[in-house]
């Protein structure tokens, strides 16, 4: 501000008659400390409710998530099932080795009688060439059918063989699979985490609502003639707007002094500026004060 400013503020002011405005008037800072700290304290207060019921709404999702998860884990299923198909390979092929062999033993039984038919043709005083020759064939005949089931048998016991090692290796692979930690499914997984962002989220909330508390309480003990009070929030932002806006305003001259008068330039006077920068850090500090502090 000139000097041209101030000058002329200190004429309007100076021969002003009203009396100072009543502490109710005074202006106060809409960021009153204690008013703040306790709408800090309440949002605080409020937001650490609201983590703590997300909380318990997290906890209570992760165990429905857990009672709905399969009982079983997908590898151990699959290996279960991989079992199950190998046992019922191998319950066919045993059944199929069984049949084979039962073929064998029947066609080794016909190489029997057809043998003992043309040894009984041979010692025969009557046979004919034909005959013989038809036991002869029906011999050879006999004899290929055993080789052909023998054949067979041997196939079946080699696939009855494979059924049973599959069953081994499949009973291998569900003990494996028991062996290994349970992993859980992917409903379990996102409850995991959104549990643990709201455990995140309710540790931060306590400590902002204990940090607002003690501050409150702090602000209060202050007021209450305790520690050192907090730094006050200033309505004026200079002493030269104190002294223009709101002293030379409400300003009370003595009637008949004619001994001493204001000088428009009182921020020259060095005695002038100390006691004036006083009585506006008084005014700032008892403006938050309850009547009669301004008086």
């Amino acid at each position: 501000m000139s000097s041209t400013t101030r000058t002329a503020g200190a004429r309007r002011a100076a021969p002003v008659e009203a009396q100072p405005p009543p502490h109710a008037a005074i202006p106060r800072h809409e960021g009153d400390v204690a008013a703040q700290a306790a709408a800090d304290a309440r949002r605080a207060a409020n937001e650490l409710a609201e983590a703590d019921d997300a909380l318990t709404l997290a906890r209570a999702r992760l165990q429905e998530a857990i009672d709905e998860a399969p009982r079983v884990s997908p590898r151990v299923a699959t290996a279960a099932a991989d079992v199950s198909a190998a046992e019922e390979l191998l319950d066919h092929a045993v059944e199929a080795q069984l049949e084979a062999d039962r073929r064998a033993e029947d066609c080794r039984g016909a190489v029997l009688v057809a043998q003992a038919a043309v040894e009984d043709l041979a010692g025969s005083s009557t046979v004919t060439g034909a005959q013989q020759v038809r036991a002869e064939q029906g011999l050879a005949q006999a004899q290929r059918a055993v080789v052909s089931a023998e054949r067979a048998l041997t196939r079946r016991t080699a696939a009855r063989q494979h059924a049973g090692d599959v069953l081994a290796g499949a009973e291998q692979g569900l003990e494996e699979a028991r062996s290994r930690p349970q992993s859980d499914s992917s409903a379990v997984l996102k409850a995991r985490m959104d549990l643990g962002r709201s455990e995140r989220a309710q540790r931060a909330a306590q400590e902002r609502a204990a940090a607002t508390k003690k501050s409150y309480e702090q602000v209060v003990h202050n007021a209450d003639g305790g520690a050192a009070a907090l730094p006050v929030r200033k309505y004026y932002g200079s002493l030269d707007e104190f002294v223009v806006e709101y002293l030379l305003r409400n300003w009370r001259r003595r009637d008949g002094d004619t001994t001493s008068h204001w000088c428009a330039r009182w921020w020259k006077h060095a005695e002038a500026g100390t006691r004036l920068g006083h009585l506006w850090e008084a005014f700032e500090v008892l403006r938050h004060e309850q009547a009669p502090g301004m008086s």
